[in-house]
């Protein structure tokens, strides 16, 4: 019997499960030295497997056009960043991925599904804190879901060829 596994559907199933979990943000994280400590919650199911997932809210009004957070990452682990609109507003978002010394290691606008923005499977090549930021890329006020996921085990496989999803 051949079983399609679909890793995109999987997670989209599993950020569904957990949405109700989201945290709002706090001001002031308008920077990585003020960022907000991200929560993560592991998989019963998965092991090595972690999401954290926040909402915030961007306004040019307020000078706030940019949220951080921040998570302690180990050398070896994997994640994938997303963030997305909440609101049919037409915001939005950009996510970056940075090193505790500042660095940018990835930045998406569109590469995720829809409007989405995501920086799949990226390395964290050293141990210390990491931070995301979320950033109004264009539209107008409006709030956004974000979500990382932090895997010890595997890759956070984001492709589009389906060539190594049958298992038999």
């Amino acid at each position: 019997m051949r079983r399609r596994i679909h890793f995109t559907w999987f997670i989209t199933a599993l950020f569904c499960t957990v949405s109700t979990l989201a945290f709002a943000e706090t001001e002031p994280n308008d920077d990585q030295g003020s960022a907000e400590t991200l929560s993560f919650s592991n998989s019963a199911d998965f092991l090595g497997l972690s999401i954290a997932t926040e909402s915030g809210s961007i306004s040019t009004e307020e000078g706030n056009t940019d949220d951080w957070f921040s998570f302690q990452g180990t050398d070896g682990q994997r994640i994938t960043v997303s963030s997305w609109a909440t609101e049919d507003s037409g915001l939005n978002t950009r996510v970056d991925i940075f090193r505790p010394d500042g660095t940018t290691v990835g930045g998406s606008v569109y590469q995720g599904p829809g409007d989405s923005a995501r920086v799949s499977d990226r390395l964290i090549d050293v141990t210390g804190t990491w931070a995301v930021r979320v950033q109004r890329w264009g539209g107008p006020d409006g709030t956004y879901a974000l979500h990382v996921v932090r895997t010890s085990t595997g890759v956070c496989e984001e492709e589009q060829s389906e060539g190594n999803d049958v298992q038999e």
